[in-house]
């Protein structure tokens, strides 16, 4: 039997060739206020390209001017960032794997304002327009697609909520009239930029509950997204980027159920769709990656801050070398400053010794 970390998947029209997707992380020490790619993100980019991985998703790049005044991160509001992104394209399919640019805006707090009900509804439809135009950008810069970024107390992820969005108007009150927000943006997306250009939507599994995250991935699948990928919706208090296993639900976990609530929430969503899922779990163990896919909890499994601490995660997992494991510090000290990861710090003493052990070796030989 074969290893399944090697197997391939199928997303949209395209063969993968294998199930292991990078999870879009925030790179919040390389944004700019223009919001164009750096040498920083060049040579990140360059690693993701050499990981293995079958699909890479970006980090969340901002769809307007108004969210990199909140937080400063990748742009895709204006063509004088497109350059940037096809060097950042490019890179990735060198790899050859699917290159997906996640497009987001940031939430309530972007506009100056406590809730998205102070937002006017005028507002709230532009940035419809802006998710299509940054997916028609993200096309020009040769991504073979779009990952719209609904969970963590983003917008999208606010205006599904009834928690931040239970007033009344076009897009508020009923699950319906929430999911037709996204649902608008999914449907255009595919007309401007063809079938095969693939939309995937990024959402939490407490939308508020597991059922109603059920209903929205089938009114997604529904509108043409070709995968889903789950995490954390909003829930109290509303802060965006908020992602960890702390939300609560009314949901019950079998108790041979052995990972958390954010792939328990996909597995029950897979079940419910046809289109692939993915989902991370803090995954840092080959063994638990493969019991995830041999369970067929998911279709991929999105690996995040594994792929920081050790660029060669996925190669040394299936080669069976121990990779530089993510230490989990209480504050991400890659998000500050990465040249104080410790997981780096110790893959680097690892090269350094193996380097010189290759060397002595040499010399004893001579």
């Amino acid at each position: 039997m074969g290893d399944i970390l090697l197997e391939k998947r199928k997303i949209g029209c395209y063969t993968i060739k294998n199930p292991v997707m990078g999870a879009p992380l925030n790179m919040r020490p390389y944004g700019q206020l223009d919001g164009v790619v750096t040498e920083n993100h060049i040579k990140l980019y360059q690693e993701y390209s050499e990981s293995g991985f079958g699909v890479i998703v970006s980090d969340a790049v901002n769809i307007n001017e108004m969210c990199q005044h909140y937080r400063a991160a990748l742009g895709c509001w204006d063509d004088k960032q497109i350059p940037g992104l096809r060097i950042l394209a490019q890179t990735l399919k060198k790899g050859d794997m699917l290159a997906i640019l996640q497009i987001a805006h940031r939430g309530q707090y972007c506009f100056d304002v406590e809730t998205i009900e102070e937002i006017s509804a005028s507002k709230l439809v532009s940035v419809q327009k802006d998710f299509i135009d940054a997916a028609e950008r993200a096309q020009k810069a040769g991504f073979d697609g779009v990952e719209l970024h609904g969970c963590h107390a983003y917008l999208l992820s606010q205006i599904l909520s009834p928690i931040t969005n239970s007033f009344e108007w076009e897009y508020g009150g009923s699950l319906e009239k929430r999911a037709q927000y996204v649902i608008e943006i999914i449907r255009a997306i595919k007309e401007k930029c063809g079938k095969t250009f693939v939309v995937g939507v990024r959402m939490g599994c407490n939308e508020p509950d597991l059922t109603s995250s059920i209903q929205l991935a089938k009114y997604f699948e529904q509108a043409g997204a070709d995968y889903l990928s789950i995490s954390v919706g909003t829930s109290f208090p509303v802060e965006c980027g908020r992602c960890d296993e702390s939300f609560s639900w009314e949901t019950v976990i079998p108790e041979n159920f052995h990972y958390g609530k954010r792939l328990f929430g996909a597995w029950k969503i897979k079940q419910n769709v046809s289109i692939p899922v993915a989902s991370v779990a803090d995954i840092r163990k080959g063994e638990t990656a493969r019991d995830i896919l041999e369970n067929g909890y998911v279709d991929f499994i999105a690996i995040g801050r594994a792929r920081l601490a050790d660029p060669d995660w996925y190669k040394k997992i299936i080669s069976g070398q121990e990779p530089s494991y993510c230490l989990t510090c209480r504050t991400c000290m890659w998000f500050s400053d990465p040249q104080k990861c410790p997981a780096r710090h110790r893959l680097y003493a690892q090269e350094k010794m193996q380097n010189e052990n290759y060397i002595n070796s040499l010399k004893i030989k001579k």
